[in-house]
């Protein structure tokens, strides 16, 4: 092995075994939203073993936070990263300089410190909420209270900070989700997460099992269960995927024992065995090296990451080269077309045979026919690497048209060979020539079907009847030529012919059936399929309000291949994609639930939002119905948006004043208290929909006024106003 092989397996070795899985943050960040990190409070209450309720106390506050609306929170995990990074434990309150650093890597814009104290049986909680850039402290509160009510404390405690900051509450029921039936259990809760934050995943697991186990209305700690669970799952899977010590250790003594090459004619017949049998196992080998390169998601179906096709293509180079170098050399013992080679079995040594065993590899015994292994692997992607195998996409020969017209014509020599014998070959012996030449044949018809070659492919088959007419297959190849022609029913040509269809029509049904003709155009692009698939569509068809959710079901597809297969960012635009389609977000972000290995985000930001600015300072969002419409004599239209989970509510109406010009004749704002208020609005279009499912977008301001302090009016203003509304 080189040195700079060498090298490059300690880097991927190092790269593979690091860090699992990325911290996420809560919600997204978003502009005019401040951005806080809860801090672990500093342990005063003289006890070491209320050290790790920090954790358990922070996680309480966090989640309870998500629960208001105005506010950015930053999760717990993103924290323990960050004081990870910096070597930092926090047992004692951090001065003004490492608040500062903490915030600004977290990307927050306030912390909130604060301290525990216990005195007999009252604890008490003590916080600040400071701003990060200035070291100002906005808010300071206090709850005490009996020990066992913390959950009471942490609410106290979260009510007054949300109260000074005029946060507004959003979703009662996940504040409930944290509250612990005691302070033991809040204790129980905080060391398993504690054990999580050490990598002990499967300890954790079960410590928090038990928390859940003695306090099943504890939800908090069900929901932490489940994604330490996961954590367990990711962490098992990547051991699979991971290239072992073993098997880095059988690539330098395999690549040693293969420097004798040139040596092979003059060996011993054992020698060369056992020669042919290493060859075999650094197949083995590379085909777990290939595995690196590639999504894991898939058991058997594994395609080329992004910005690791460069290296995967080497890597399958020389797969297809040691397959070429091992039919050479066992030609050389005098076999003909390695068929029937029995040198599998030779010894490799006990070291050797010790280390096949430990990284998983099993028996190391050469297949039946090298040509069909070779020919799959260029024309297929099917790989061996030492345990069930898998399909790489795309294959080798998709990425490289010699290689791909050397496997075809390897087939063809192949049954030209193979039919020689049989008829050379005595009465007895003609059935096993038979075979070979039948599948060979039967091989070359469906690597064409994949390249939708449709007439070659039956001309493959019919060669099986030419030479074969009452044999074995004979009725089968038939049947198969039928289906290819049309004649009878075969699903993967319906759907070719009904994705070609709605290249012409552009109707509802027939666009949905691009599903699986996408699934046929991966294995043969891989990941370049995604943006192929979408581009063949939108040059035909455009979205209209009657195929407008096939499209959205295309993307949907699209983006649910992506996050498989692990490019987060064109599952992130299609997702965008899909939704702007008037997809479903709900369903989105249930199907995000089961895929938390990339990051997806508010998915609703990037399509439609309605929000300004209240005097200058906090933000208004309305993120529920967003929508406008135009009045049926195209003379007015209304903009419309609600928050989640409150009664507010704003409506701006637009008089059409000349061609596509609108001004704001009024603006009526239904508060969260219910107070109705009416007032004047300025509104600057910046794009207008032509159709029902298209956007408005725009900016707006706003001026109300509102009875204040001793009956006298006061003027409220929303500036800075931006919408991106779907047209009804």
């Amino acid at each position: 092995m080189t040195r700079s092989s060498t090298a490059l397996l300690t880097a991927l070795a190092i790269t593979l075994l690091g860090p699992l899985l990325v911290p996420r943050v809560t919600q997204a960040a978003e502009p005019g939203r401040p951005t806080i990190s809860v801090l672990y409070f500093e342990n005063r209450t003289g006890r070491a073993d209320y050290d790790v309720l920090r954790k358990g106390l922070a996680d309480m506050i966090v989640t309870d936070l998500t629960a208001w609306d105005g506010v950015t929170v930053v999760e717990r995990e993103r924290l323990e990263a960050v004081l990870t990074e910096l070597k930092l434990q926090q047992t004692k309150a951090f001065d003004a300089k490492k608040r500062q650093k903490i915030g600004q890597l977290l990307g927050a814009q306030f912390v909130l410190v604060g301290a525990m104290n216990l005195g007999g049986t009252t604890l008490a909680l003590d916080a600040q909420l400071i701003e990060v850039q200035t070291g100002a402290v906005r808010v300071a509160a206090r709850a005490s209270g009996s020990a066992d009510r913390v959950f009471d404390l942490e609410q106290s405690l979260v009510n007054k900070i949300t109260a000074a900051v005029d946060a507004r509450l959003k979703n009662p029921a996940l504040r409930r989700t944290v509250a612990p039936p005691s302070l033991k259990t809040l204790l129980d809760y905080s060391k398993a997460l504690d054990l999580a934050d050490k990598g002990k995943l499967a300890e954790a697991h079960q410590a928090m099992r038990l928390v859940v186990s003695s306090a099943p209305t504890f939800l908090l700690a069900r929901d932490r269960r489940e994604r330490i669970l996961k954590q367990v799952e990711e962490s098992a899977r990547r051991r699979q995927e991971t290239v072992s010590t073993s098997v880095i250790s059988l690539i330098k003594i395999v690549d040693d024992a293969l420097k004798h090459e040139a040596a092979f004619g003059k060996m011993e017949p054992a020698a060369q065995g056992k020669f042919i049998a290493t060859r075999w196992l650094r197949v083995h080998l590379l085909g777990r090296l290939l595995r690196q390169h590639l999504s894991t998601r898939e058991s058997h179906l594994k395609v080329v990451r992004r910005g690791q096709e460069a290296a995967a293509l080497r890597l399958m180079r020389t797969i297809a080269d040691n397959l070429r170098r091992l039919r050479e050399e066992i030609r050389r013992t005098g076999q003909k077309d390695a068929f029937g080679f029995g040198y599998g079995t030779a010894s490799l040594g006990p070291e050797v045979e010790r280390l096949v065993q430990d990284a998983g590899f099993g028996r190391v015994a050469l297949p039946h026919d090298i040509v069909h292994t070779l020919t799959q692997f260029v024309l297929q992607g099917r790989v061996v690497d030492g345990e069930q195998g898998y399909t790489v996409a795309p294959a080798l020969g998709d990425l490289d048209a010699k290689e791909q017209k050397a496997a075809f014509e390897l087939l063809d020599r192949a049954v030209t060979a193979a039919l020689g014998e049989h008829a050379k070959a005595p009465i007895a012996q003609q059935r096993q020539h038979e075979s070979r030449a039948t599948q060979h044949l039967e091989e070359k018809a469906n690597a064409l079907l994949r390249l939708d070659q449709d007439e070659a492919a039956a001309g493959a088959f019919q060669k099986i009847i030419d030479a074969f007419p009452t044999g074995y297959r004979a009725a089968w190849v038939e049947g198969r030529i039928k289906q290819i022609a049309g004649a009878s029913h075969d699903h993967e040509r319906t759907v070719r012919e009904r994705w070609a269809k709605a290249l012409q029509t552009c109707d509802d049904m027939d666009i949905r059936v691009g599903e699986a003709t996408l699934r046929r155009r991966l294995r043969r692009l891989g990941l370049l399929a995604l943006a192929a698939q979408a581009a063949e569509l939108e040059k035909a068809c455009k979205p209209t309000a009657k195929n407008r959710s096939a499209f959205a079901y295309v993307y949907r597809s699209l983006a649910s291949t992506a996050v498989t297969h692990e490019d987060c960012a064109a599952y992130r635009f299609w997702t965008r994609k899909y939704l702007e389609a008037n997809g479903s977000v709900s369903d989105m972000q249930a199907y995000h639930q089961r895929t938390p290995w990339c990051e997806l985000g508010d998915v609703t930001k990037g399509v439609t939002w309605f929000h300004a600015r209240l005097d200058d300072h906090w933000s208004v969002e309305f993120d529920r119905h967003l929508t406008s419409v135009r009045s049926h004599d195209r003379k007015v239209l209304t903009l419309f948006g609600r928050r989640e989970g409150a009664k507010t509510e704003l409506t701006l109406y637009l008089d059409l004043t000349g061609p596509e010009t609108f001004t704001c004749r009024k603006i009526q704002w239904r508060k969260l208290d219910g107070a109705k208020l009416e007032g004047t609005c300025t509104v600057q279009p910046t794009k207008l929909a032509r159709e029902r499912g298209e956007f408005d977008e725009g900016t707006f301001t706003a001026q109300f006024e509102e009875p204040g302090p001793g009956g006298r009016q006061r003027i409220v203003k929303l500036t800075k106003g931006s919408f991106r509304l779907r047209r009804q």
